[in-house]
């Protein structure tokens, strides 16, 4: 039976910075410190008696609480060899997953902010072309659909001057407005 009931474990400020600065945290880690080793026994209640930080470059990202084997008896050094091995690629993998997870948050809301700026563009009154810096269309809303008769789907990805054609092209961006315009 594993001994965690699912509640939360937390720990205190001195249990924490403990946990930074140690390879790992157990109840004979506080025999000097009276203090600290009353509040390790209110977490070995939850039945996780050794803690080993999972670090990536000294920053304590989680902690990896150990109770009693199955046959009921402590963790042996060969236990201790085996679980600090894999504590840094299990800590890797936790920040892997953590970072990865912040990235597509990011990207969904990146995406909203598309679509919102896409929104405002197919809701104004006047034509709007969306170009990006090599002057390819990126967008294209209703009204110059209308006024031009060319669906945003023939146009995305194309020069503005190989759609509007060079004669409304230079109508409209006069060359000797253009200069400074890369």
């Amino acid at each position: 039976m594993l001994p965690f009931s699912g509640k939360k474990i937390t720990f205190d400020d001195q249990l924490y910075k403990s946990l930074t600065e140690r390879e790992f945290l157990s109840y004979y880690s506080f025999a000097e410190k009276e203090e600290l080793q009353k509040k390790f026994e209110q977490l070995s209640s939850s039945g996780f008696f050794h803690y080993l930080p999972l670090k990536v470059e000294d920053k304590l990202i989680a902690c990896l609480g150990m109770g009693k084997k199955v046959d009921n008896t402590f963790l042996t050094s060969e236990d201790w060899e085996i679980m600090t091995a894999i504590s840094s690629p299990v800590a890797l993998a936790l920040e892997n997953a953590y970072l990865y997870s912040q990235a597509r948050i990011r990207a969904l809301e990146l995406e909203r902010l598309k679509d919102y700026s896409e929104n405002i563009i197919e809701s104004l009154t006047v034509g709007v072309a969306v170009l990006d810096q090599k002057g390819k269309i990126t967008g294209w809303n209703r009204v110059l659909e209308d006024t031009l008769s060319r669906k945003k789907e023939e146009v995305m990805n194309k020069n503005l001057i190989q759609v509007l054609g060079l004669k409304n092209y230079s109508a409209l961006f006069p060359p000797d407005t253009q200069k400074d315009f890369r």
